[in-house]
């Protein structure tokens, strides 16, 4: 049994180190299809459709019709929500004056898609705590199969038909039922909407999980800058402000070279040689813990 297991968590290191390894290849190519330079791409296009929701919210923040409805619900399960909350935070403090909420997938399909809705214990939501009335959606799921997220995608639409995902490929379950749209939808021969962000990773079952949160934080991270540059490098100060952001473009050109800056320290550490000698280093540990758990069997 030691000597099976010993091979289990060599397999189980590999895996995570090629997720590790792969990892500046991966966000280069999410920072290259960021780049408006390198020509239009899906998630650029699909950007473009997102800001536009805000923007609208923002607009009607400044012009004082705004109905009250969450500007941007952001949903998914454990790691893929927990990255969401960081974007909400990081949104929020662009903008404050938008209402960004984040829920897990779990507790909205157990309020929202039962019959009877299961109480919240110890959280702040219930059935009626939201207005989602045409709200903005981003639902957070790697793997694009999370039963929660899956489910609310369809379960959502009953409330918007604004609904995006960030998914590791563009043909993933959860991506398929946001491009299909509300129920009873006739698809356009022709249609330029976009609301599917993907990371690019591919089927990635390594545990813990490192690759696939770091492309979705990185993806995230891009599309925060393309909003706040198109909020004020085209609308200018006025809806800047009437969304509480006091940035400069000044800010933006120094976070993006910040970004820029991490890809090559990532190219740096995750370098075959630095990789070669911590895989040593682990695999000595593996071995001394084999050897321990050998012989106490033996006693």
């Amino acid at each position: 049994m030691g000597a099976r297991q010993h091979v289990l968590d060599a397999q189980g290191r590999r895996a995570v180190g090629r997720d590790l390894a792969d990892l500046p290849s991966v966000l280069k190519r999410i920072a290259d299809d960021f780049d408006h330079e390198k020509g239009e791409s899906l998630n650029r296009i699909t950007a473009w459709a997102f800001t536009n929701q805000l923007k609208e919210r923002m607009l009607a923040h400044a012009r004082g019709t705004h109905d009250g409805s969450v500007d941007l619900l952001i949903t998914g399960c454990e790691v893929s929500l927990w990255v969401g909350e960081q974007f909400a935070s990081d949104l929020h403090n662009a903008f404050p004056q938008l209402k960004v909420v984040t829920i897990s997938s779990n507790k909205i399909l157990a309020q929202l898609g039962q019959a009877f809705p299961q109480p919240q214990t110890g959280f702040c939501f219930n059935e009626t705590s939201y207005k989602l009335a045409n709200s903005p959606v981003m639902l957070i799921t790697h793997s694009g199969g999370t039963f929660a997220t899956l489910n609310i995608a369809n379960l959502l639409k009953g409330y918007t038909k604004h609904i995006f995902c960030v998914t590791s490929e563009w043909d993933t379950q959860v991506a398929r039922a946001v491009r299909a749209g509300p129920p009873g939808k006739v698809k356009q021969s022709f249609d330029l909407a976009s609301y599917v962000f993907i990371t690019f990773c591919g089927c990635r079952p390594a545990e813990p999980c490192s690759l696939s949160v770091v492309a979705t934080h990185e993806l995230l991270t891009l599309l925060l800058l393309y909003l706040i540059h198109y909020v004020r490098y085209f609308h200018g100060v006025e809806l800047t402000k009437a969304a509480g952001g006091q940035y400069e473009l000044e800010t933006i050109r120094e976070l993006s070279m910040l970004g820029r800056d991490s890809l090559r320290a990532l190219e740096t550490i995750t370098a075959p040689e630095v990789q070669g000698a911590a895989d040593a280093d682990a695999d000595a540990d593996a071995d001394a813990d084999a050897d321990v758990a050998d012989a106490a069997k033996g006693f």
